[in-house]
């Protein structure tokens, strides 16, 4: 139930609908200490990248304590302030009063994020902060709305918004509810019971594991580490409290806001657990202008990795076309992929900067309502059997993926994502104990292995559906890349001549006999090019769109290349051998570093993982390699057989210039 307009927020309380933050902050200001004050400001500052706001206006919307308004008058912004509960509004008042008695460049008054006549007159400011608020109104999405007109062209908004974890939120919007209709002191015993319940899991935990330290210690310091300065216990009553309770994706906060010209400057995602996702937006346009930009996390893979198709829609013979600003490159063997609402509609078909949408009985009002995508990946097959581990949770295994999964260190690296039936599953980097429980379409890229769910929880064995893994294509670990190494980048001016786009080159090296001067593009080797007088050089054909050229990376390198025709003999797994004895004074060997400088390219794609193992070559392949002694060790890309797959392989030797040359 939306609280009506018409009520005042004490009415609200008493009849469940809204739960009175005001009175947990009064409680929690009793306790305020500097520490916890310099915490929020730490906070503040790392969310706008500045240590000062002088000159600068700060709107606080929902300003609860206060303790972030005084933050912001610490940086030394014009500050204004205003909450819906009147406990909230005291307890802003006091914070002014203890710190800036009576300053006019302080203001703090009671008001409504949903009352359009109060905003009006409040003007714009360069930050507007409203953290953990807008999803309490009861009316989020106008809230949403309604926040916008108050940032100015360039200013910032920053928001935390609950995330949406389907059933799992659910269940806890249910406790909130609960716990707001409760008359006291009953509310207070359900509290202190949902935090038996959850504290008693983590103290089992740390007694099993012999840390119960860790666990006393944490409640202890809390405030001390919390990045908003809050206790535990007021946090707990503040979570277990918070009615009325709404909450989003990351992708439909993003859009909300794209559409009316605010980039998203940063993100704390928190889409595989509970809590908050943090945004950091930019105004950079005007309302109603789009702005794209790819998601630096939230659930999905195409506005993670992808590119953004938009209007204007044209109809063509097989559909519409939409524009694309960037095309993904495509190195092997990646290709590249339309989806619409995260479900893989196939290959793409893209011609200049039009994207072919093949949806023929589609209105452009419909398509316009689809998240539309380009995205560059390899698909793979998933076939069974699944293991099951527990409850609504199943494994496979994938070990040649192993170098992407998540891992301790970073929880959210894997580009690897699961599909059912071409949708992608919900959520992914999930905690298996989460996968488990609730499954909805949870999975893990976790190191060898899928963890995963189905969308309805039924065995994958045996629910009829199909499972394929897309996998994000990237670049080359510049550690590992030919053309961060060796090479000298190209970065334009890029001018189009009847041979095709030219790009200027500079210092150019003297070549030994047998060397060449090969063009790389996106960690693809192009070919060999030959320098004009002027020192130009064709790096694309012509009539590609400029928008193409200037997407991708371009390198020249000196070296030496030679085509690897065999025989390659089958060593065991997916390791293979081809003996190079002419090159086995530069090869790696026992009780030294690694030294080989020799590159291999399959279609022309750079093998990713040299000096590997041997077991890992056997192993996990994909493209691992090793250069020992007198022979080249090496696992491909695609099929197991090098000398069979249809696939050319050739080696590359960098070499070192002589002398520079004018170019």
């Amino acid at each position: 139930m939306i609280p009506s307009r018409t009520t005042t927020f004490e009415e609200e309380v008493a009849q469940g609908q809204r739960f009175s933050f005001g009175k947990n902050w009064r409680s929690f200001l009793k306790n305020l200490t500097v520490p916890q004050i310099k915490l929020a400001q730490h906070s503040l500052c790392a969310h706008l990248g500045v240590t000062r706001l002088d000159g600068q206006t700060f709107l606080d919307v929902g300003s609860g304590s206060g303790l972030f308004s005084l933050a912001a008058r610490r940086m030394g912004a014009t500050v204004r302030s205003f909450d819906f509960d009147p406990d909230s509004v005291g307890c802003t008042q006091e914070l002014r009063r203890r710190y800036f008695p009576e300053d006019p460049a302080w203001t703090v008054e009671q008001g409504s994020v949903l009352d359009r006549d109060f905003l009006a007159g409040l003007g714009t400011f360069d930050v507007v902060y409203s953290w953990g608020v807008l999803h309490h109104t009861g009316a989020m999405w106008e809230a949403f709305e309604n926040v916008k007109s108050l940032v100015k062209p360039n200013g910032r908004l920053i928001i935390a918004i609950y995330n949406d974890q389907g059933p799992a939120t659910d269940r806890w919007a249910s406790i909130k509810r609960t716990y707001n209709r409760l008359p006291r002191p009953l509310a207070g015993l359900f509290a202190a019971s949902v935090v038996a319940r959850s504290e008693g899991k983590d103290i089992a935990r740390h007694l099993r594991q012999g840390t119960l330290s860790e666990w006393v210690n944490h409640w202890r310091g809390y405030a001390e580490h919390s990045r908003r300065g809050m206790s535990r216990l007021h946090d707990w009553i503040d979570w277990i409290g918070g009615w009325p309770y709404e909450r989003a994706t990351v992708e439909q906060v993003a859009d909300v806001f794209a559409r009316d010209g605010f980039m998203l400057a940063d993100l704390c995602d928190r889409s595989s657990e509970y809590g908050c996702n943090e945004f950091v937006f930019r105004r950079v346009a005007e309302p109603g202008t789009f702005v794209r930009f790819a998601s630096p996390g939230g659930n999905s893979m195409a506005r993670r990795f992808g590119e953004r198709i938009t209007g204007a829609f044209l109809r063509e013979a097989e559909g519409w076309s939409g524009e694309i600003r960037d095309v993904p490159p495509t190195p092997p063997p990646a290709t590249l992929f339309l989806l619409r609402d995260d479900k893989i509609v196939g290959p793409a078909d893209v011609r200049g900067t039009r994207v072919i949408l093949p949806f023929p009985e589609t209105t452009p009002e419909e398509l316009s309502k689809s998240v539309l995508y380009l995205l560059s990946a390899e698909q793979r097959p998933v076939e069974p059997p699944f293991t099951h581990v527990r409850s609504k949770l199943w494994s496979v295994t994938v070990a040649e993926l192993t170098d992407l999964s998540d891992n301790q260190e970073q929880p959210r690296r894997s580009g690897v994502y699961l599909f059912e039936d071409q949708r992608q599953l919900t959520f992914p980097h999930a905690s298996h104990d989460a996968i488990a429980t609730y499954g909805g379409g949870r999975f893990s890229h976790w190191g060898t292995s899928i963890y995963f769910s189905s969308l309805d929880g039924a065995d994958p064995n045996q629910n009829g559906r199909s499972y394929s893994l897309l996998i994000a294509a990237r670049p080359l670990r510049p550690e590992v890349a030919l053309a961060h190494r060796h090479g000298t980048v190209l970065t334009g001016p890029y001018r189009e001549t009847e041979h095709g786009w030219t790009a200027q080159t500079m210092n150019l090296p003297v070549l030994p006999p047998g060397a060449e001067l090969l063009l790389i593009q996106d960690d693809l080797l192009i070919g060999p090019v030959v320098p004009d007088a002027s020192g130009a050089i064709v790096i694309a054909p012509p009539g590609v769109p400029i928008a193409t050229v200037e997407n991708a990376a371009f390198a020249v390198v000196a070296a030496m290349q030679r085509d690897l025709d065999g025989p390659f003999a089958h060593q065991r797994g997916q390791m293979w051998a081809v003996s190079l004895p002419d090159y086995e004074a530069i090869a790696d060997r026992a009780g030294m570093p690694p030294q080989s400088p020799l590159f291999v390219f399959e279609n022309d794609a750079q093998l990713p993982f040299p000096h590997a193992l041997h077991d890992d070559i056997d192993r996990l392949g994909a493209g691992r390699f090793s250069h020992w002694e007198g022979t080249l060790y090496l696992s491909s890309l695609a099929g197991p057989d090098p000398a069979t797959n249809g696939r050319r392989y050739r080696i590359v030797i960098p070499v070192v210039a002589e002398e520079p040359q004018g170019g």
